[in-house]
């Protein structure tokens, strides 16, 4: 677990540097987590990326040039990725049994399930919403 709070530098990429108490190898981050509370209720986010394309992620962010290079040379410095660590890419649905059983190991037993219809009806309009490339750029 990454030590200490560290100061957010106001970056668009969560990449750039591990906050407190996430996953780090070597000190550079590997898992990605958020967390927002309201009315009693958490939604809690994370990602484990099996690659990480850092210029990639650099280039997709609307920032100017001289801040994408300090941004791609935070995420080489700082950030990771489960192929970056292991002899090879490894497969989606042995991560997933991976973290499975890590829960189980701490007395945690995740339970398989389905969408609402009213959870679907919601998922198919966010799709929608995040495939517009209006949408997505009107930032």
């Amino acid at each position: 677990l990454a030590p200490g709070r560290r100061e957010r530098r106001g970056s668009p990429a969560c990449y750039d540097a591990p906050s407190s108490a996430e996953l780090t190898v070597a000190g550079r981050k590997l898992v990605g987590s958020a967390q927002l509370r309201r009315s009693g209720a958490v939604l809690q986010h994370g990602s484990i990326p099996l690659t990480l394309d850092r210029a990639t992620l650099a280039c997709r962010l609307a920032l100017p040039e001289e801040e994408r290079a300090t941004l791609l040379a935070a995420l080489q410095r700082e950030a990771t990725a489960l192929a970056e660590l292991l002899p090879a890419r490894p497969d989606p649905a042995a991560v997933m049994v991976a973290v499975v059983a890590g829960f189980e190991q701490v007395g945690v037993r995740l339970l398989p399930g389905e969408l609402s219809a009213a959870e679907q009806a919601r998922a198919h309009w966010l799709e929608a919403q995040f495939r517009s490339v209006e949408w997505n750029w009107r930032r």
